[in-house]
């Protein structure tokens, strides 16, 4: 139901499917642990379907919320291979899912959906139809929001509307082409903050958010990559020399890194396979993950496929205090 005020709009169904998402998440584990890999594969993707429930909600909290529980999802399903095989036909159902999620244009539709509920917020408080000066700058950020006279408003809504053409228009490009427009937008805003503040308050978090939306990508892409890798190995037994190898019998071709404009790449381990993009720091680190930080410098971003005489491996003992891991 949205609201009036487009501020005041309640999402409470998003809670419910994270909550959803978690659900899959502990069954997943269950399966995986149980050795029933295919169910736990099926779970991970029962876990991206959840997520794609909030397809075109033009809400920032809807999509973060897509991109969290595609997440959840896909590293379930990486978790799951490592301890076992899955049946071939569940790995298809799951790479045709993730074939339609790549074409979603997560960002576009957040950055749509801003700009016309900052139309309306802009016009209906300049308007008058929502109260300005009556409301208090004591709490919080919604009460200081609206402390600003009608004239202020009125003075401030160009700009906020041309800033918001401009962010929806960037985020028409293609992903790896975005940073650059991200940043001069976000100069141009910080720029602004005193003699317009009312803009500077209300502009979204672009860059953190289109980080975020590439970074969705960029799993979406390496899965599908992992996916097919994995399904040369149970027809071929063995890896692909390249990733390049599964095209086309098992990818109609490479996808894209959203962080580069180039493929997604593989590189072979002593114990397996990693598929990855160079993530937010446009550096190729030869697949190195960083699992607890995704995003940290010095990381790729990707998913591993272990050797099958290397999966469900006993638990690594643990470090000795004091000790760095």
């Amino acid at each position: 139901v949205y609201a009036f005020d487009p501020m005041m709009t309640l999402l409470p169904d998003v809670q419910g499917i994270r909550e959803v998402a978690a659900l899959f998440r502990y069954e997943m584990l269950y399966l995986s642990n149980k050795g029933n890999v295919t169910g736990a594969v099926r779970s991970g993707r029962a876990c991206v379907c959840a997520g794609r429930a909030l397809y075109d909600e033009p809400f920032l909290i809807s999509q973060l919320a897509r991109i969290a529980i595609v997440s959840i999802g896909l590293q379930g399903v990486e978790r799951a291979l490592s301890l076992g095989e899955s049946d071939e036909a569940e790995l298809v159902a799951l790479d045709r899912l993730l074939a339609d999620e790549e074409k979603h244009e997560t960002f576009l539709l957040a950055m749509r959906g801003e700009r016309a509920m900052a139309y309306q917020l802009f016009s209906r408080m300049g308007s008058g139809a929502i109260a300005t000066e009556s409301m208090r700058a004591e709490q919080s950020f919604v009460d200081r929001f609206y402390v600003y006279p009608r004239w202020q408003v009125r003075r401030q809504h160009p700009m906020m509307m041309d800033l918001m053409n401009r962010l929806v228009d960037n985020a028409r490009l293609p992903p790896h082409q975005q940073l650059d427009g991200e940043k001069a937008i976000d100069r141009e805003i910080k720029d602004k903050r005193v003699s317009y503040p009312l803009v500077a308050q209300f502009i979204p978090a672009t860059i953190k958010i289109a980080e975020a939306c590439r970074r969705k990508s960029a799993w979406v892409s390496a899965m599908r990559g992992l996916i097919a890798i994995e399904r040369y190995r149970m027809k071929h037994k063995k890896w692909p020399a390249k990733l390049a190898d599964v095209v086309p019998e098992f990818l109609k071709e490479v996808p894209t890194d959203p962080f580069d404009g180039k493929t997604i790449r593989m590189k072979r381990l002593p114990d397996g396979v990693v598929v990855y993009s160079v993530g937010i720091d446009g550096v190729d680190n030869g697949g190195k993950l960083n699992r607890k930080n995704p995003s940290a410098r010095g990381a790729d971003l990707g998913f591993q496929l272990w050797d099958v005489k290397k999966r469900r491996q006993p638990a690594s003992p643990p470090k000795p205090e004091g000790v760095n891991p």
